[in-house]
């Protein structure tokens, strides 16, 4: 049975080759060094089918390549490292339809990118170990913003604005947990000043008025 035909050196497969499964499928075409995976490459599944096109280091993924779904769709394509996306890639669905686009470490979403949900741009800003975290936008299935600012594991945090569905209104100010948290500012659609003051858990601290002094209470719900 063959298992392998290509170059050797010292008695390991080096140069270009083909190595090959028992039963006669190709596994592997392209660069070996020391008998492991160098260079450009194609590597295949057991079933024959294309499962990653690119660079190779020490047999693991490496420089610029592209990576396949056993339907033939692309699964993800950038430049690998240690065998996994590190730097610039996007990652698709076995339906083709974009996932994300941007940087990556380890893997994992990091730095600066774009996600992506049924085809429609979700989120853009800032990623870390996978997760949004940093500055970034959310929008809507339709396309509208529903909140800009800071992102921690996912959840808003720190300074933002979060969107009404309908533009009919924004909240600005601090968010925690996922919910406005600390003084913020309520503004109708078309940019009119309706509050500003303490919000705790997304709803104005409205015991926080009981006690207050008129002017305290104006300045509040009359602000602008």
């Amino acid at each position: 049975v063959l298992v392998y035909q290509g170059g050797f050196e010292d008695n390991e497969y080096s140069g270009n080759g083909k190595l090959y499964e028992l039963n006669g499928i190709l596994k592997y075409e392209g660069g070996f060094s020391g008998s492991a995976y160098s260079g450009s490459g194609r590597l295949y599944t057991d079933s024959g089918a294309l499962v990653y096109d690119g660079g190779f280091s020490a047999g693991l993924y490496s420089g610029d390549g592209t990576e396949y779904y056993e339907n033939g769709k692309v699964r993800a394509r950038g430049s690998y490292a240690a065998g996994q996306l590190n730097g610039e890639g996007q990652l698709f669905g076995e339906d083709g339809e974009l996932v994300y686009s941007g940087g990556f470490v380890n893997g994992k979403y990091s730095g600066s990118g774009e996600l992506y949900e049924n085809g429609t741009l979700k989120y853009v800003g800032s990623f870390v170990d996978g997760e949004m975290s940093g500055e970034g936008t959310e929008y809507s299935p339709e396309g509208g913003k529903v909140y800009s600012g800071g992102f921690s594991h996912g959840i808003y945090s720190g300074s933002g604005t979060l969107y009404g569905w309908n533009g009919d209104f924004r909240v600005e100010g601090q968010f925690e947990d996922g919910l406005a948290n600390g003084v913020c500012s309520i503004f109708r659609g078309t940019g009119e000043q309706i509050f500003s003051g303490n919000m705790t858990g997304g709803e104005i601290s409205w015991y926080s008025y009981i006690h207050a002094d008129k002017s305290t209470v104006q300045a509040a719900f009359t602000a602008g």
